[in-house]
């Protein structure tokens, strides 16, 4: 994500090393349309230093929380437009793929449908592979027919607890492997299921700043309880925090590998990959 600084910044925070693929978050389009990322310099010198290193990136569209910025665009007016500029965006950047990141089935349904496959048409010949972040929550607005669509597909396995509810594990293995076996019942190639995990936890009771529940990155966790990386839960000081550490993320690496990888949110979370309890570095070492 570019919150956290400009991607020309990131060039020298990213382990390429570690990485086959980077979704860049998040490509919203203006009022015309038009992708909106960041400066086009910024992205330029991004791809140019992955491709440098054999590392593929994508623009990944919408993001949790952007949905009513891109569903007026499929509309049955707007959206041929609309995929020419997304496809426009990807080739102009030199980028190698796109990646869809919707997260509202009441804003998906036929129309989202189309959009998908419009999208995959306008992409192929260029060779751009069209990817999605799905979750079991959200799948109720995509057809089946879609999701067996894309090239490969990110499962979000995380976000079981959160700030909206009451304190739990957020992101477990079991949790894991029930998510992956659900898409592999929905008819989904093993090798183009990628596990996603968690670069970040929950902490809900006293959590500082007045806060009685908030998100929290796995290296602020690490940076007040410097054993975190060796555990998934921290019940002190009147707050309770909810994570993945370092043997569980070992262990969803193994299973990761059984199907198509792993997928992580986000980068920015980790501390830095020549650190023991990098979670980064932990998934690196766990691949063969």
């Amino acid at each position: 994500p570019n919150w956290y600084g400009s991607y020309a910044s990131w060039i020298n925070k990213v382990d390429f090393s570690k990485l086959t693929h980077i979704n860049l978050a998040f490509a919203l389009g203006d009022s015309n349309g038009n992708l909106q990322l960041a400066a086009n310099s910024d992205v330029d010198a991004f791809v140019t230093a992955a491709h440098a290193r054999g590392v593929k990136v994508f623009p990944s569209l919408c993001g949790g929380g952007g949905d009513d910025r891109i569903a007026p665009f499929y509309e049955p007016n707007r959206v041929d437009d609309f995929v020419d500029k997304i496809v426009s965006y990807t080739v102009a950047r030199k980028m190698d793929g796109i990646d869809v990141d919707v997260e509202a089935p009441q804003r998906m349904g036929a129309k989202y449908d189309t959009f998908i496959a419009k999208l995959k048409a306008k992409a192929a010949p260029y060779g751009l592979p069209v990817t999605a972040a799905v979750a079991q929550w959200m799948q109720s607005g995509m057809s089946d027919t879609t999701l067996r669509s894309f090239d490969f597909i990110t499962v979000m396995s995380y976000d079981n607890t959160g700030t909206w509810t009451g304190a739990g594990a957020h992101s477990s293995y079991q949790q894991a492997v029930d998510a992956l076996q659900f898409y592999t019942n929905k008819g989904v190639a093993r090798n183009k299921i990628v596990l996603g995990v968690p670069f970040y936890g929950y902490c809900w009771g006293n959590c500082g700043n007045g806060q009685t529940s908030t998100y929290v990155l796995y290296k602020d966790i690490l940076a007040k309880f410097p054993n975190a990386a060796n555990v998934d839960w921290i019940d002190q000081g009147g707050a309770k925090y909810s994570f993945n550490g370092v043997p569980t993320m070992t262990q969803k690496t193994d299973l990761g590998e059984q199907y198509g990888g792993i997928m992580i949110w986000e980068l920015a979370g980790d501390v830095t990959s020549t650190n023991s309890q990098s979670l980064l570095r932990a998934i690196d070492a766990a691949l063969p």
